[in-house]
Formats: C-alpha cells, structure tokens, sequence
C-alpha cells in the first residue's frame, strides 16, 4: 500500500512539474510588445495586428454596458468571457490602462493553456496510460508553436481547451459507454464552436464516431442519442454566443462574411502556402513543434513512431483504445483536408486545434521508442537528450520575443530621430508615443519618392510576404526589393537584423538564442533617410 502511495505522489508531482514549467514558459511573455497605450499605426498593432482589436470588442463593451459584442466575424464567447472578467476586476481595483486589459485578457489565455496541458496528460492516460499522458502533456507545454499563439489575447486558446475537453470526455465515454460522456463532449464541442468556428469541425466528427463505435445499440436507439446530443450542442453554443438568436440576422451576416473569408482569396498570406504549410503537410508539422518557422524535427519523428506503432497494431487493440486512438489520428487527418485543400487561408495558428491530438500520439511515440531501449541508463539519457532539446528551442523563443528588435529601433529613433519628423511605415513597426507625425507606407516608388517624408521604415514581417511571392506580388515585390536595396531617394541609416534565420535557429536547437551576448529576434527593421540629392 505504501508503495502504491509514494507512486501516486511521484505521478502527481511530476504533472504539478509540468505544469508549473508551462506557466513559467507563458508567463515569460506577457509583457511583449504592451509598450504603449495608444492604439494607433504607432501602437499596440506593432506586436500583433488583431490583439488589440480582439480586447477593445469587450472594453468597449463593458464601457458602454452593452452585453453584444457586435462582432461576429468570430462567435462571442472569448468576448463575452473577457466581458465578465474586466467587469469584475474593475469593480475590485483600478485599471487604469488599455495595455493593462490586454494583460489580463493574456492571463485568461495563459490559464486555458494550462487547461490544454492538463487535458492532454488525461486524454494520454486515457489512451495509453500514465506515462504516455505525462510524455504528451510535456511535450504539449514545451510546445514552440502553442506557446507562441497562446500567450497572446485571441480566441484560438479557448478553442483549443474546448476541443482538447471534448476530445477527452469522448475518450471517457468510449471507457466507460456512458452516453452522459458523449453528451458532456458535445457540449465541449458546441463551447469550441462558440469561441472560433474552426471549432465547429467537431460536431459532424464527433457524431461519425458515435455511430461507428455504438454499434451495439439499434439506429433507432443511436439517432435518438445523437438527436439529443446535437441539442446539447446548440444550446452550449447559444449559451456562449447568446446574440446568434437575439440578433440573428446580425449574427448571420457576419458569420457568412467570415466564411466568405476563409474560403476566398486572402491578400497577403498565400507565401504561407508553402513556407507554413507546404501543401497543408507542414500545417501538420508546425502544429506538432516540428520543421519549419517554429519547431524542428524531433517531434516530427516522435509523431511519426506514435502514428506507426498505432497503425501497424490497430488490429490488435480492444474497441476501446482503437476507437480513442482513430479519434486523435482522425482529427489531425480531417484538420488537414479542411484547411489544407478547402480554406483559401493559410495561417498557422488554424492548425493549433490539431496540436492537442499530435502531442498525444508525440507522447506514445517517445514512450514507445524509449521502451525499445534495453538499459534503463540509457532510456532516461536518450529522454533527457530529446526533452532538453525540445526545451532549448521553447526556451530561445522567449528570448527572441523578449529581445525583438523593434525594441532595438524604437530606441535608436528616440536616440536619432526628430519626433516631429515625417515617418511612413509599414506594419509591425513599433514607434514611442512622441512620435506622431506617422503614415502608412504605400508600395509605389513615384509616390513615395514625390512626397516629403524625412523616414521610411520597413519590417520584415510586412515585405517577406510580398518579397517572397513575386509572382503574385510582382509591383509590391519590385517595390520592397528596390527599397531595400537602396536604389531609392531613401538611403539606409539602421538595420536591425535577426541573429540567426527561423531555419538556422532550428538548425541550432535555438541554443544560439540563449548563449549570444545581444539576441535579436522575430522581426528585421530597416531605416531609410531621404537624401537630399
């Protein structure tokens, strides 16, 4: 019995250690980029350009003490939650900044992140048991990918908790056949749908699933749970976004605009086709940390022995664990083909509702090739050896934010430049407050060399994306590449370089991030001064 007890006490403090390095890693970044109050060209938007956006629905609703969002390009369950949580806590202290909402909209999403580690360690225990779930919870909180979309104010953490909740309750309900389990993840799935429409993939998954595995019960009996499951449904996700009925027409607009969206012609984004995605198998790759802008290959391989192991040993499972493991496998196949083939929209942070489910099977793969290993010695030193690489690279993350090099410009501006001077810019530039004569840059050469602006400064974040598709930017391409270069009125007088590409980063395991006596990270900032010839 005693032995019994200490083995509990050793699983649980090992998940309370996992979860403690999770919050370390998302509370590492909550001040990036909150380096001004002002919302305009020179402001929040520098950092990310839908962050601020995201917290003024709800501070401007708890200003006006109006309870709808009015925006329903996304449902408004992530609204209506920070909604709550202002009111509140502007009712016990003074908040007295928009930065400081923006923060406490950051923590929301850092304690859902801690939620998605959690439930990843219990849908992995499910699967496969102890081990496995704390192998997939570790991997899933050192996670480069996640941590860098869910430290941020957006909905996709949220979501991302309720498709991970849903996901394990399914998994409860294929353990136990208690059909109140099928119920509670439709709820989970309706909540998901409620907070960002991707979400909504999981209502037609989850009743697939059902109606395959159920196959004890008559059709009659397995429509009636799924007629009750898919009320279930509707009403979680009426009771996260209350105005989808009171509004309905509002509601319905706005939803079919979004669609309109995701399923059309983006500008802007389709560099990503390749360089995120590569024909939808690198969406797959950057959601399990792994080749590419923000991971490398070591869970990629771990994810690849997990989808092995299981594949070649479905036959042999009982229902319970082949129908738990099609789940995990079959959502990632089925994010792929949507947004692979039928979204228009090639954005990373899309494929984060896979990433729950990829770190599971990670989790099982490493499991299963350290069991491989004859010596305990050497199972624990190959185990160091991939989780501390995998650390490395979570932890350089945070010192490329923390040392990204728009702080580095703002401060040469304050150091170099007249505040009063005209300053065009592209997006994600960020400028001190004082400066305040400041417009957007347009990408035409004549234009821009006929006007009067002393400073043109552009960020790599804005020119990459045309620069590297010259074939669907070919004006836009000429132009940054001609600026660039110098062969403008404008001649460079600062530059603030990445210290090492996304690619060459990968190839250090991020430990040039954490040993470089000055990093510079995440974005280049390029100055040009107008030369008076």
């Amino acid at each position: 019995m005693s032995r019994r007890l200490r083995e509990i006490k050793s699983h649980h403090f090992l998940l309370i250690a996992i979860l403690v390095l999770s919050l370390f890693l998302q509370s590492a970044r909550l001040d990036w980029g909150l380096v001004t109050n002002n919302m305009e060209i020179n402001g929040l938007p520098a950092f990310h350009i839908a962050e601020w956006y995201v917290v003024s629905i709800p501070y401007t609703m708890m200003q006006r003490g109006d309870l709808n969002a009015h925006h329903f390009i996304e449902p408004s369950m992530f609204y209506n939650s920070m909604f709550v949580v202002f009111t509140i806590i502007s009712k016990i202290t003074e908040v007295q900044s928009f930065t400081q909402y923006i923060w406490i909209a950051r923590v929301m999403a850092i304690i859902f992140t801690l939620g998605v580690v959690f439930l990843v360690y219990l849908t992995g225990k499910e699967a496969a048991g102890v081990t496995v779930g704390l192998y997939a919870a570790l991997l899933m909180a050192l996670n480069p990918y996640y941590l860098w979309f869910s430290s941020i104010a957006k909905e996709d953490p949220m979501m991302v908790f309720m498709i991970t909740l849903s996901m394990y309750f399914f998994a409860r309900y294929l353990s136990s056949r208690n059909t109140n389990y099928f119920l509670l993840a439709m709820a989970a799935a309706g909540f998901a749908a409620s907070t960002k429409y991707p979400g909504g993939l999981m209502l037609p998954f989850l009743i697939f699933l059902y109606f395959i595995y159920d196959r004890a019960a008559s059709v009659l009996e397995r429509l009636k749970t799924v007629a009750r499951s898919m009320a279930v449904y509707v009403l979680a996700f009426i009771a996260g976004t209350p105005f989808s009925v009171i509004t309905m027409d509002e509601f319905l607009k706005g939803a079919a605009g979004e669609f309109e969206h995701y399923t059309t012609y983006h500008p802007g984004f389709l560099h990503f086709t390749w360089f995120v995605h590569v024909e939808t198998i690198t969406g797959l790759w950057d959601a399990a940390n792994i080749w590419g802008k923000n991971g490398y290959g070591l869970t990629l391989l771990l994810l690849l022995a997990g989808s092995l192991v299981i594949v070649s040993g479905v036959r042999r499972m009982d229902a319970r664990k082949r129908y738990t493991w099609l789940m995990l496998l079959g959502w990632i196949l089925l994010a792929l083909f949507v947004f692979g083939f039928l979204i228009m929209v090639k954005m990373g942070n899309q494929m984060m509702i896979m990433t729950p489910a990829a770190m599971v099977i990670a989790g099982f793969g490493l499991e299963r090739m350290l069991a491989k290993l004859r010596s305990v010695h050497i199972r624990r030193v190959a185990g160091i050896i991939i989780i501390g690489l995998i650390f490395t690279y979570a932890l350089s993350g945070i010192v490329s934010s923390r040392n990204d090099n728009r702080y580095y410009a703002a401060e040469w501006l304050t150091e170099n430049v007249d505040p009063d001077e005209r300053i065009a810019t592209t997006l994600f530039v960020y400028l001190p407050d004082n400066f305040k004569n400041i417009s957007l840059l347009p990408p035409d050469i004549v234009y821009v060399e006929e006007s009067d602006f002393d400073y043109i400064i552009l960020s790599s974040w804005e020119y990459q994306r045309y620069i590297e598709s010259p074939d669907v930017y070919p004006e836009d391409a000429d132009f940054y590449n001609s600026v660039l270069s110098g062969n403008t009125l404008y001649k460079p007088v600062a530059a603030f370089e990445r210290t090492e590409t996304s690619r060459q980063r990968t190839l250090n395991f991020g430990l040039r991030a954490l040993t470089a006596e000055k990093y510079g990270g995440e974005v280049d900032i390029h100055i040009f001064r107008r030369s008076k010839s």
